[in-house]
């Protein structure tokens, strides 16, 4: 306890064993002091924490004392019963082999015994690497030649000629290859183009007939070459059952069974399976059925059923048949008119005269009692009227459709663009889905712009993305500008971004307008005789 009168000095301080303070809980010079462990703390110059025991160290062990005397031995217990026999171990390693001793006398020999059986033949072994190939060996003689086609002359005087035909060779049978049933030609030595083909019936000794069914040119020769030919066709060429079997004129080609049974102009080819049954002159059918019943001249019919006009190119199934047309596509141009031309798998079936159709369906009309003229349609469906409904509605008369499902629905009418709607006299529609897709006619409109004029009316114009004039007279310029279908003769031009609606008729809306708060500027004046706008000369 301390002292009276005064204040006891302690420090920081712990009796738990093992405590010690962190570097954080002194500063420097502090102590700290663990009573406990007998140890003191401090916070050496690097800020770690190191201490002293209070306790001195233990001093060196003394030396070991002498031994005391052993006690007396006590009585020697009783024996124990014996434990059971242990297993036997292991048997030691083999000696080492003591030396061989002498050798005995040899015994007399024995008889031989009788041979062992041959043992088994042992496996083939590898073949060894083959030998180079020893040196060619002399050529053998060259046998004799064998007979050729050449060198056949004949000077018999013949005139050109179809039927049996006789000639005395200068070389006997035995020596040439000519045989019976060969296709040869006869020619003139010293003229060529006058010659004969036809087929060997008989060749004996020095005598050969040939039955001429070809023949060039005219006269009588004695300058006969003979030479081996394919097969010999008559002019015109007819392959097939009653192929060319009606008036069949000079190179005419008809291939196929019943190709241009009934006629055929001259110069003319139909190959197929009744192609061509009546066909004109230089025209090409190639395909069953191809070029029709009646093909007419100067025509290409190509695929099943294809085309026959005159002047006409037709390629597909079921192509068109028109005059002065062009037809490439399945069922392309079927039923429409002359001068036409129509590209892509049923493009304008029964479409009118003068029109180009270009695209899948494209210009296809299915009002079948009456069709326009003079239309172009170009893209995939194109004036295409055969679905929604919508076929009693007719292809404009020289109008334009360009673009994927764009219809032109009347006279001069353009639309231009994907699902463009041009439906009214003179209309013009160009954007995507300008026009909209209603049947509504709005003649001499004009609607330019994305899904401009969906519900515009005649003579109105509509620009703009979504830009809609739907009243007549009207005007609506700008994306979102609109006129309301009862505000007649009304201006709407917007520029603001925003939807801007018509109020009213005959009425001008314009948006944005600047505000401006000075003076000096000139006022705007409107003239309702002349309809002029003008502006004073005088500042206000």
């Amino acid at each position: 306890m301390a002292q009276a009168g005064y204040t006891p000095l302690q420090l920081f301080h712990s009796a738990t064993t093992g405590a010690a303070p962190t570097a954080g809980q002194l500063v420097d010079g502090e102590l700290a002091l663990n009573t406990r462990d007998q140890k003191l703390f401090f916070k050496d110059a690097t800020g770690a924490v190191q201490y002293f025991n209070v306790t001195g160290p233990t001093g060196p062990t003394g030396a070991t004392g002498p031994t005391g005397p052993t006690g007396a031995t006590g009585p020697t217990g009783p024996t124990g019963a014996t434990g059971a026999s242990g297993a036997n171990g292991a048997t030691g390693a083999t000696g080492d082999t003591g030396p061989t001793g002498p050798s005995g006398a040899t015994g007399s020999p024995g008889t031989t015994g009788d041979t062992g059986p041959t043992g088994a033949t042992g496996a083939t072994g590898a073949t060894g690497a083959t030998g180079a190939t020893g040196s060619p060996g002399a050529t053998g003689a060259t046998g004799p030649t064998g007979l050729g086609y050449t060198n056949l002359t004949s000077s018999t005087s013949v005139t050109i000629g179809t039927g049996s035909k006789t000639f005395t060779v200068d070389q006997d049978a035995t020596q040439t290859a000519f045989a019976v049933g060969q296709t040869v030609r006869v020619f003139s030595n010293a003229t060529p183009t006058r010659f004969m083909a036809g087929t060997i019936t008989s060749y004996a000794v020095n005598t050969l007939v040939i039955s001429v069914s070809f023949i060039g040119g005219s006269g009588t020769y004695t300058d006969w070459r003979v030479t081996a030919t394919g097969a010999v066709y008559s002019d015109p060429i007819a392959i097939g059952t009653n192929a060319g079997a009606g008036t069949f004129p000079a190179g005419g080609v008809a291939v196929g069974r019943n190709a241009a049974t009934t006629s055929q102009g001259s110069g003319s080819v139909a190959i197929g399976d009744g192609a061509a049954l009546t066909q004109g002159t230089f025209s090409v059918a190639i395909g069953a059925s191809a070029g029709g019943a009646t093909q007419g001249t100067n025509s290409v019919a190509i695929g099943y059923a294809s085309g026959g006009g005159n002047n006409s190119v037709s390629i597909g199934t079921a192509a068109g048949t028109s005059a002065d047309s062009v037809f490439v596509g399945n069922n392309a141009g079927n039923a429409s008119g002359a001068n036409s031309v129509c590209i892509g798998s049923l493009a304008a079936s029964k479409s009118g005269t003068e029109t180009v159709s270009i695209g899948y369906r494209s210009g296809v009309n299915f009002n079948a009692t009456t069709v326009a003229t003079g239309f172009v349609a170009l893209g995939f469906q194109a004036n295409y009227n055969g679905s929604n409904g919508i076929s009693s509605i007719i292809v404009g008369q020289n109008s334009v459709a360009v673009g994927r499902n764009s219809q032109s629905w009347d006279t001069g009418a353009v639309a231009i663009g994907n699902a463009a709607w041009s439906r009214g006299v003179g209309t013009v529609a160009i954007g995507d889905g300008a026009g909209g897709s209603g049947f509504s006619v709005c003649d001499e409109a004009v609607m330019i712009g994305k899904n401009a004029g969906s519900a515009g009316t005649a003579y109105s114009i509509s620009i703009g993305t979504s830009a809609n004039a739907q009243s007549v007279y009207s005007i609506a310029i700008g994306r979102l500008s609109s006129v309301q279908a009862a505000d007649s003769s009304s201006i709407v031009i917007n520029a603001s971004g925003s939807a801007l609606t018509s109020g009213g008729s005959s009425r001008f809306y314009v948006a944005p307008i600047r505000q401006l708060a000075v003076t000096g500027l000139f006022a705007v004046y409107y003239n309702p005789t002349t309809k002029e706008i003008t502006y004073s000369t005088v500042a206000s």
